[in-house]
C-alpha cells in the first residue's frame, strides 16, 4: 500500500469523523491515556502523527510519568483491513526502562497500543482523535 493512501485514508477520517485538524495539516494528532502493568503507573498521553515516506511514521509521544517526558519514535504502519498497523522501538536509556518496542493500530476513532522493554516493563495505552482548541480573536 503505498503512504498517500494511507496518509489520505487517515487524515480523511480523523477529519471527517472528529473534525479535530485543519485541512492544510498533514499531522494526525492523538490524545488519552497510558498505564504500565504491574506498577500501576499510568496518565495522559498525547501522540503527533507525522508522515514520513513509504510505510514509515514519525511519533512524538508527550505525557506525564513522575515528570513530563516526551519521546520521538520512528515507526512502520502498514494497511491491513480497516485497521492501519503500526510497529516502533526506541532506547530511552537504561534509566527509563531501556530499549522499548511497541505495537498499535488506528481503527475508526481509537489508536490502540501495547508496549514492552528490555527491562520487563510492560504497559497498554489507548487514545482517539485529539479535539481542536478553538482559534483566539
Amino acid at each position: 500500500m503505498r503512504l498517500p493512501y494511507v496518509r489520505s485514508l487517515l487524515f480523511g477520517g480523523v477529519v471527517l469523523l472528529a473534525g479535530c485538524a485543519p485541512a492544510a495539516s498533514p499531522d494526525l494528532s492523538w490524545e488519552g491515556t497510558w498505564a504500565a502493568a504491574p506498577d500501576g503507573h499510568g496518565g495522559e498521553l498525547r501522540c503527533v502523527l507525522v508522515p514520513l515516506e513509504g510505510e514509515k511514521w514519525q511519533g512524538k509521544f508527550t505525557g506525564y510519568c513522575s515528570n513530563q517526558f516526551a519521546y520521538e519514535v520512528q515507526m512502520e504502519g502498514r494497511r491491513d483491513g480497516a485497521a492501519i498497523l503500526f510497529k516502533g522501538e526506541a532506547d530511552l536509556g537504561e534509566k527509563d526502562g531501556g530499549v522499548y518496542r511497541w505495537t498499535g493500530q488506528i481503527k475508526g476513532q481509537e489508536f490502540l497500543g501495547e508496549y514492552n522493554s528490555t527491562s520487563g516493563k510492560t504497559g497498554k495505552f489507548e487514545m482517539k482523535p485529539a479535539r481542536t482548541k478553538p482559534a483566539s480573536k
